[in-house]
């Protein structure tokens, strides 16, 4: 097998490695990643509001 499968670039174009920085997020996924570290964080008690 030769080409790019064998030299480990079988990512698709445009996918990042997870770990953008939280200002080169919009909007709802900037809201996403802050609920997930609040709750991977372990709080007892999380208030929501709308």
């Amino acid at each position: 097998m030769g080409g790019w499968a064998s030299e480990g670039s079988g990512r698709s174009p445009g996918v990042g490695d997870g770990f953008e920085p939280l200002c080169k997020l919009y909007g709802g996924n900037q809201q996403k990643v802050v609920l997930s570290k609040w709750i991977f964080a372990g709080p007892d008690l999380l208030i929501l509001g709308g």
